[in-house]
């Protein structure tokens, strides 16, 4: 019997592990609207997914596989009625991660959110970055660049759009013949085509546009100086810098109708406006920004926003963190200077990695 006992303590553990939990982060843009943020993090397989749901229904989630530096963009935008639509429109966005964009996976793991009901705002607004993708991957052969787009795109066979100009930089990456991934792709030419602003009729084909901001997200590490039991100078993880970026996707789509939001008078709200200007790189024109309604922060996804402590041996951690971490070491160090250093300063000594709680924002 206590074998038994062991055994299913044992699978009990390695459920806990794979599973782990799911934290919910408030966000409110620049315009004062909250929603909410659903953040996972697995150190097994080194991927982040950051997902919310966007005013207009649009789930957005961001995936990121920083295994294979690749990163993916999903969006399954609901069908509008009035415009005689009625299947719901899956996209996803392939593109090469840069890992300084985001935390990887085994630091986001240290993270703790001290207050779940704390409304976050990132301390920095990143530069708008316009991607034409003029190829289409073939999500079938996905597995030449991740194992995971198969899966996060299973609904998007025909609208899983990629950057010729990464494909080349993965097979670099990947170390991978470029040739045997160009043939798990298609080309979808952007040069010479109609802007779907431009075109009204619904049965034509047209370069589509779609824009899509992630309001919070943790950017990096702060680093801080401090002195260990033996009067040593060490640096350790003392934070977490956080950031806003909106993207702007350019592809082809065979009619106009796949591309009904990308119309001057019917386009959704610009949501590069409901963050701050700083850093701002300019995009095409959008119709001005519409405020986000505040059910938005009803209609994320339902989830439990306690943080259950899960020991550092876990292989799956799930976490997530504010702007303005505390620090709490794990083990003391003494003589704390609490100075900051710039993370291309730090020294190559780091102290032990620790549980990073957060202060509730301040208004």
């Amino acid at each position: 019997m206590p074998t038994n006992r062991r055994r299913y303590a044992i699978l009990f553990l390695q459920l806990l592990s794979s599973v782990g939990c799911q934290l919910v982060v408030n966000v409110k843009n620049n315009g004062g609207d909250i929603y909410r943020e659903n953040i996972n993090a697995n150190t097994t397989q080194d991927t982040v997914s950051l997902e919310f749901r966007k005013a207009d229904g649009t789930l957005a989630t961001q995936f990121i596989d920083g295994r294979n530096e690749v990163q993916v963009f999903k969006v399954v935008i609901l069908p509008e009625e009035e415009r005689g639509q009625t299947l719901i429109q899956t996209m996803c966005f392939v593109s090469r991660f840069a890992k300084s964009e985001f935390i990887s996976s085994d630091a986001m793991s240290k993270l703790r959110q001290k207050n779940p009901s704390a409304v976050r705002h990132p301390e920095e607004t990143r530069p708008n970055e316009i991607l034409p993708m003029d190829l289409v991957l073939n999500v079938a052969s996905s597995h030449l660049l991740s194992p995971h787009i198969a899966t996060l795109c299973a609904d998007a066979t025909e609208t899983t759009y990629m950057a010729d100009n990464d494909l080349r930089l993965l097979s670099q990456i990947l170390n991978r013949d470029y040739q045997s991934l160009q043939g798990a792709t298609h080309s979808a030419p952007l040069d010479g085509g109609v802007s779907c602003r431009a075109q009204f009729d619904l049965s034509q084909p047209c370069l589509c546009h779609y824009d899509l901001c992630v309001g919070w997200y943790p950017c990096g590490l702060k680093y801080c100086r401090g002195k260990d039991s033996a009067n040593r100078v060490v640096s350790y993880r003392c934070g977490i810098k956080t950031c806003s970026k909106c993207r702007s996707f350019e592809f082809f789509v065979r009619r106009k109708s796949l591309c009904i939001w990308d119309e001057p008078e019917f386009s959704f709200e610009s949501e590069a406006n409901a963050f701050p200007e700083t850093n701002r790189v300019s995009l095409p024109s959008k119709s001005d920004a519409a405020p986000l309604p505040n059910t938005v922060a009803k209609q994320g996804l339902e989830q439990d926003n306690k943080l259950q402590g899960i020991s550092n041996a876990s292989a799956t951690k799930t976490i997530g963190g504010g702007n303005q971490p505390v620090v709490k070491m794990s083990e003391a160090i003494n003589n704390f200077q609490g100075q900051e250093i710039p993370a291309s300063n730090k020294p190559n000594v780091l102290g032990k990695s620790s549980h990073l709680d957060d202060d509730e924002d301040g208004e």
